[in-house]
């Protein structure tokens, strides 16, 4: 099986010319959409994908190219904690303790997003401040 090295998004399939391609999605979590470095597996080979400064994968978005092949991200959603301090000083609390955990964050306007733990929903069930569990 051949690898592929991945360092740059050519496109997105909602305006990408396919040419009569077969496309090819490839399942990457929406937790590892964070990472800067992944290898995922394709009809088409091994895809090593190490992107650079602020790029980021989203759903659609092509990764390889070739004469019979389209492949590209089909994010697959996880399960989250979508945290809504009231306070600063929850605020500062939540940060401190998902900060310890070295857990991905993304913050969405007042809300912080990140990927459920057992340790962190209690956590934030002790200290009282508001959060939803959900998939994304």
């Amino acid at each position: 099986m051949s690898f592929h090295r991945v360092e740059r998004i050519l496109g997105n399939l909602a305006d990408f010319a396919l040419e009569g391609r077969h496309v090819e999605r490839v399942a990457i979590g929406a937790g590892e959409l964070t990472r800067r470095i992944l290898r995922v597996e394709s009809s088409a080979g091994d895809l090593g994908i190490r992107l650079d400064g602020e790029e980021r994968l989203r759903d659609g978005d092509v990764l390889f190219v070739d004469a019979e092949h389209v492949i590209a991200v089909e994010v697959v959603p996880d399960d989250v904690l979508i945290v809504r301090p009231r306070t600063l000083g929850e605020a500062l609390a939540v940060a401190h303790a998902i900060g310890n955990r070295h857990a991905p964050l993304v913050v969405e306007g007042d809300a912080a997003v990140v990927r459920c733990a057992p340790a962190l929903e209690a956590l934030l069930a002790e200290l009282d401040v508001p959060f939803e569990r959900t998939r994304r």
